[in-house]
């Protein structure tokens, strides 16, 4: 804010990587001319309070100064953001689903009703940023492993995220606890990185063939840049979960996923929490860690696809 006669307010904001853009907002219908200078170069502003136009030894532009209509208001920076977000796809797969329930807690809870709640209230919150997003699922229905990443491929998808619970692999285990993020890898790296990515790829109709089939696939990708892609969004996929939920971080790790192969932007395969432990599926329970959840998804997708060169 100016504390002044003429200017009510000088907005500044970056239209793009070149593109500086200042607005001034005036307190009256008011004249104004605009000139340029050099040593320093610079752009000048004269606002006059008259009916008068000021000379100058500069370059002299007259321009008649008009009440601002609704229509004619400047974007703001957070308009100007969505019309940016509008050119990304976002694809969210909610694991499992249909007669393959996932993982299973306690009292019951099931992976694939979680997932599916948390995959909606994300999609809200992107479009609402102005993302076209898209699921691989919008209800409690089967749909191939190897359907998934082939939708986020088909929508040229600017990022890809498989939403899970994660599970101790031994029965009983009730001590597990916390958020891991994955990414594609022929290798597993990380500990439980074997186990999770055992439990994740047994929808699939390759499980069985994946050491001659996955594992060639997967050594192709692994030239492409997707991967570094999918490591950078990991990092601010896990530091988000951490901030909103309070879970422990067991870290980023990598492995053979099904549901992360042939995709060639950042996709990460996210576990938020073992519903395992008694605690934590008490947390996954309830509509407000959802809620944290997709929260913190929908700001790592942004900080990410602020990474991505303006086209």
């Amino acid at each position: 804010m100016i504390d002044d006669n003429t200017v009510k307010k000088v907005r500044i904001g970056q239209f793009d990587l070149n593109t500086a853009r200042i607005v001034l907002d005036l307190i009256n219908n008011f004249q104004y001319e605009v000139f340029a200078l050099k040593s320093p170069e610079r752009i000048v502003v004269d606002v006059f309070n008259s009916d008068e136009i000021k000379q100058s030894d500069g370059v002299q532009v007259a321009i008649e100064a008009k009440p601002i209509e609704p229509s004619h208001i400047p974007a703001t920076d957070i308009e100007l953001d969505e019309r940016q977000n509008e050119k990304h796809i976002i694809v969210i797969d909610p694991g499992h689903g249909g007669s393959h329930p996932g993982a299973i807690g306690p009292s019951g809870l099931k992976e694939k009703d979680i997932v599916l709640d948390v995959a909606i209230k994300l999609q809200k919150i992107l479009q609402n940023k102005g993302y076209q997003v898209y699921l691989t699922r919008e209800k409690d229905i089967d749909v191939p492993l190897e359907d998934r990443p082939l939708i986020a491929a088909k929508k040229e998808a600017s990022a890809f995220i498989s939403i899970h619970v994660n599970s101790a692999l031994q029965k009983g285990s009730t001590t597990a606890r916390g958020i891991e993020t994955y990414v594609l890898n022929s290798r597993y790296i990380g500990a439980s990185a074997k186990d999770v990515a055992d439990r994740e790829n047994k929808a699939s109709q390759f499980h069985n063939y994946e050491d001659n089939v996955l594992n060639q696939i997967i050594a192709d990708l692994e030239e492409s840049a997707s991967i570094g892609f999918s490591l950078d969004f990991a990092d601010i996929v896990q530091k988000k979960l951490v901030q909103h939920t309070g879970l422990s971080s067991r870290g980023v790790k990598q492995a053979p996923f099904i549901v992360l192969k042939g995709v060639n932007m950042a996709a990460v395969l996210v576990e938020v929490g073992f519903i395992s432990n008694p605690e934590e599926e008490k947390l996954l329970k309830t509509s407000e860690f959802r809620e944290k959840v997709a929260q913190a998804l929908g700001e790592s997708v942004t900080e990410y696809i602020k990474t991505i060169p303006i086209e």
